[in-house]
């Protein structure tokens, strides 16, 4: 017999009927009273815990569980009953971070707590990519042109282009590097600019807080520039830059044979540039420029406005 269940058993004993209740829990066994031995009805039955109404009831009776807790059956589980759907101690299912949602009891649900631009109701891998719809910072290319009000790197960053334009300003703390041709609608602000073709600013200017070089063969940029002493003795660079990007040069000058003469080294190919050269003087002077012995190097001879030979300081540019 089972634990949770319970069952009538009705003995004829010396005319008397007798109730027992047997293995029924918090029900207590003690015997009823005895039954009319006439009619063999049951005149009172003593009802234990658990069962309602409890007491002593006579006469017609009714007896019932006494449910408790919630629910609305009313059947008696079997002792080693089970709950379908698995079992368990959680209590409560509460929302972690990225979640929204949850609950202490009852059918509860979390959602993802969507932050940001977008409608999508999905969520990403965490090693997913956005291939061809933004620029990877290091490493990507660039397939079209750019568009932009205005571009800015900070140190060291720097601007890489294989070609194209910019609508707007480009700003550099450091470098603006492109392989092709850097077009800007207005100003380019940068500490150098270095560019394998043509660097145009379209309505603006371009600043650099450093130097502007450019190819030996490109024009449009100063190449060179030299401010020295000429003459037959005490020739000497006084100051001097250079602005070749592919090449690095060392300026040396050397007293010419006669008076107002001299020889100067610029450490690259001069002999195709275009040389400007003027006398540093109060009075009327001029100077000519003739090629020196190596292609790299040019003299300079001064002279008063007579034609006279005269030592003196001179200014050279080279474009």
């Amino acid at each position: 017999m089972n634990a949770r269940t319970f069952k009538l058993l009705i003995a004829w004993n010396v005319g008397l009927t007798v109730l027992l209740f047997a293995n029924v829990p918090n029900l207590s066994t003690s015997l009823a009273e005895t039954a009319n031995a006439a009619t063999n009805k049951i005149k009172c039955l003593i009802v234990g815990e658990g069962l309602v109404p409890a007491g002593k009831q006579c006469k017609n009776f009714t007896l019932s569980v006494g449910f408790g807790g919630n629910g609305a059956a009313n059947t008696v589980a079997r002792s080693d009953h089970s709950h379908a759907g698995g079992g368990g101690d959680i209590t409560a299912v509460n929302a972690g971070s990225g979640l929204t949602g949850g609950g202490a009891s009852g059918d509860v649900t979390l959602n993802a707590n969507f932050a940001g631009s977008g409608a999508a109701n999905s969520i990403a891998r965490s090693d997913h990519n956005h291939a061809a719809t933004y620029v990877n910072a290091a490493g990507d290319t660039m397939t079209g042109a750019l568009t932009a009000t205005q571009l800015k790197a900070g140190s060291p960053s720097h601007f890489y282009c294989d070609g194209g334009g910019v609508t707007g300003n480009v700003c550099a703390d450091n470098d603006v590097v492109a392989d092709g041709d850097v077009h800007v609608g207005d100003d380019v602000y940068a500490d150098t600019v270095y560019a394998g073709s043509d660097v145009k600013a379209l309505t603006g200017d371009v600043y650099a807080k450093r130097d502007v070089t450019q190819a030996l063969t490109g024009d449009g940029t100063v190449k060179a520039g030299v401010y020295a002493y000429c003459g037959s003795a005490n020739s000497s660079i006084t100051r001097q830059f250079e602005n070749v990007g592919d090449v690095t040069a060392s300026f040396t000058i050397t007293n010419g044979a006669s008076a107002g003469r001299c020889l100067i080294e610029f450490g690259f190919d001069v002999s195709d540039r275009y040389i400007v050269v003027v006398a540093r003087s109060a009075a009327a002077r001029f100077v000519t420029v003739s090629p020196g012995p190596t292609n790299s190097k040019m003299y300079f001879n001064r002279f008063e406005a007579n034609g006279d030979p005269d030592d003196g300081e001179i200014f050279v540019l080279v474009y």
